[in-house]
Formats: structure tokens, sequence, C-alpha cells
């Protein structure tokens, strides 16, 4: 995980596989020499191969990458920056339905309704359980990118597992920095325990934390947050519409999360994806979920936790040990052939495999929709930090 000190454009992390090429010594050894100088372990073919673009794709890579040291998969597996956009922003081929006939099917429902959602009392894990069990297994070339779902609003949501990701680190940042700077201990002290690092020895400051803004006017149920910037002193401000902040016999808890919405403000990577589809009224109707809408949703659920009103299900999932520890290979153990060159994975290419990891192991060993079902273990896995 990174954490930031003083200068917040830099941060502490893990060597990626770059850093551990320069380290190979031999000044003037271009990235190619010094990876043939080093252990390495290459999927669908010899590296020349792989450099050559004439390689095969492996639809078992996510248990090929199990292995440790570098390893080098094949163009395959490229979505470049001429890609990016649309693999992420336009059509739906590149993303799964979650409320799709299959998955109901799968239920034992009839189809998507609000009253079959809240009678059958069907859960964010139940709907993504069923997807990964109409995933599985997964053997085609074509990129997954994110989940999507249509509710009764008749508005898109999209969301990106890599995304969810980066959105529990920032939260871990702000639950540290909410220890160490406000007065209330013992609210975040489970947090803390679970995160098996010392906070006051992490460099957070108290612009880190999460904030309640106020209660947004967009509608009753509304909540405007301020969410810090991962890499500058900026703070944006998030507004969230229909977040099931309900009692616990509520049947709305149920539907209501598929109905989340979310607006970072000025957020440039939600602009990049206002585009998907032709036309200026999809749009409008599209929701993509951002990193940090996602985590000042975690946050609501945290604020909220020791209330008679909580947020018992969301459409945010949090990731387990194992796919915590995945994800933690790909940023920094994995790189790709592109154009005769390797380079490290980009975050669209990351999702991809992820998703291929859910097709081969399932939803729950991977991922659960509420906070309270991650384990010390799964926690843990989260905050690996490096001085």
């Amino acid at each position: 995980m990174k954490i930031y000190n003083d200068n917040r454009a830099q941060l502490y992390e893990r060597p990626t596989p770059f850093d551990r090429l320069k380290q190979a010594g031999g000044k003037g050894r271009s990235t190619l020499d010094r990876l043939r100088s080093i252990d390495h372990t290459t999927h669908g073919g010899t590296l020349d191969e792989l450099l050559r673009g004439s390689t095969g794709f492996d639809p078992d890579i996510a248990s090929a990458l199990s292995g440790d040291g570098i390893h080098v998969i094949g163009d395959a597996y490229r979505i470049g920056a001429d890609r990016v956009q649309f693999v992420t922003s336009y059509g739906y081929e590149n993303t799964l339905n979650v409320l799709s006939a299959p998955v109901f099917r799968d239920l034992n429902l009839q189809g998507y309704s609000v009253n079959a959602i809240k009678q059958n009392k069907v859960t964010p894990d139940d709907l993504l359980g069923a997807l990964a069990r109409k995933l599985k297994p997964y053997r085609g070339s074509k990129a997954i990118a994110a989940m999507r779902w249509r509710p009764s609003d008749g508005q898109l949501r999209v969301l990106s597992l890599y995304r969810a990701m980066q959105a529990m680190e920032m939260k871990a940042m702000s639950d540290m920095a909410a220890y160490r700077h406000l007065e209330h201990k013992d609210h975040w002290a489970e947090h803390i325990d679970q995160y098996g690092v010392d906070p006051e020895k992490v460099p957070v400051e108290e612009r880190d934390m999460i904030t309640k803004m106020h209660r947004a006017r967009l509608n009753k149920t509304g909540w405007a947050m301020y969410v810090p910037s991962r890499s500058t002193d900026l703070v944006h401000r998030v507004d969230l519409g229909n977040v099931p902040v309900l009692r616990k016999n509520d049947l709305q808890q149920y539907h209501m999360p598929l109905t989340t919405e979310g607006v970072t403000v000025g957020d440039t990577e939600q602009l990049f994806r206002m585009g998907r589809r032709a036309g200026p009224n999809y749009a409008k109707r599209d929701h993509f979920f951002t990193a940090h809408e996602m985590a000042a949703l975690m946050a609501v659920a945290t604020m909220n936790k020791n209330k008679s009103k909580q947020v018992n299900y969301s459409m945010v999932p949090y990731a387990r040990k194992q796919m915590i520890e995945f994800v933690d290979k790909l940023r920094h153990d994995v790189l790709i052939a592109d154009k005769g060159q390797v380079r490290p994975l980009n975050g669209t290419e990351i999702e991809n495999i992820m998703w291929r990891k859910v097709a081969q192991d399932g939803w729950a060993p991977n991922y659960t929709m509420t906070r309270r079902n991650l384990t010390h273990e799964d926690i843990g896995a989260l905050v690996e930090v490096k001085y």
C-alpha cells in the first residue's frame, strides 16, 4: 500500500519490476539486457517471442502468475493507452452485467425487479457470487474492464474492481489519520488493530481523513464528502446520492445499493469516461464510480457502524487477502511485452486479470460486499509499509 510523507508527491512503496531491473547493475545497459540477466518467468513463449508479438493467449493466466519472481506476459493482454478509453468507456462488450438473465436464473428468480430483489432479500454478495459462477470458467481473450448494472431508475452504473482496491487503500489512510488526529480513538481502534501497523509511525496528516461536509441537498439520502487526493494537496468534493443508511429490518437495504450514485466534482477520470457510447443523453445518465467515490461510501459505512441506521450492504466490493496479494503481484512483479519493449501493467490490464482470477476461484474467496465480513488477515494484507 502507498503511504504519504510530508512531500505528498513522494510515495513509500515496495520496488517495482523496473526498480529491481535497475539494481541488476551495469551502466548503459538496456532494460531488456538487464531483464535477461536476472531470473524471470515468461508466459506464452520465450522472451524474444513475446517481444515479437508472436505469443499465444493463456486462458489460465491468473494461475500461471502465482509463482515468485518477475513474470513477463505477452501482448495478448495489452490494453494500451490507445485502447483504454474505448475499453472502459464505450459499449458493453468489455463489461459484465450484474443484473443479467443468467445471474437471476442462477438465483432461481424470474428476472430483475425491485420487488424480486427486496422480497427474496438478494444481497450484493448474492448477485456477484452468481455473476462469478456464470463467468467460470472464462477462457475468452476479450478484456473485462468493469462490471455494470442498470437498476429501476434507468441509469447505468459502472464499477471497477481495481479502483475499489484503490478506494480501500485510501480508506485505510483515512482510518489511521482519524486515529491519530481525532479525540475518540476508541471508535477507530478496531480498524487500526486489524491493519497490523502502529499508526503513530505512519506519516499521515489530518488532511488525509475522509470527512463529511454536510448532508447534500440533492435528496434526503445524499451525502457530501471531502476525500483527499492521492497525489496532491487537493481535496475532492464527492456528492453521493441514494446512500443506503437504513435500519437492519428495512427491505430497501437490498435494492437501494443498486441505485447509489456519485459525482466527484471536477474529477478528470470521471470526465474522461463521460462519453460512454454516442450522444449526450447517455453520458448524463451514466455513473462511473471513481476510487474517491467508493472511498467516500466506505467512510459513510464506518461513520454509521454503531448507529441504529447503518450501511448494511453496498455495491462497493472489499478485497480479501488472496486478491490483495494477487494485485500486489500484478503491480510489482509483472511486466508486459509492448511494441518490442516491456513495461508494468496499467490499471485496465490489471483489472482484466483480476476478473480472470474471480472467474477461476469464485467471488467469496476474493471479495465481500460488507466490511464486517473481512478478517484480520484480509485487512492486515492491505497495509504493507516500507520505510
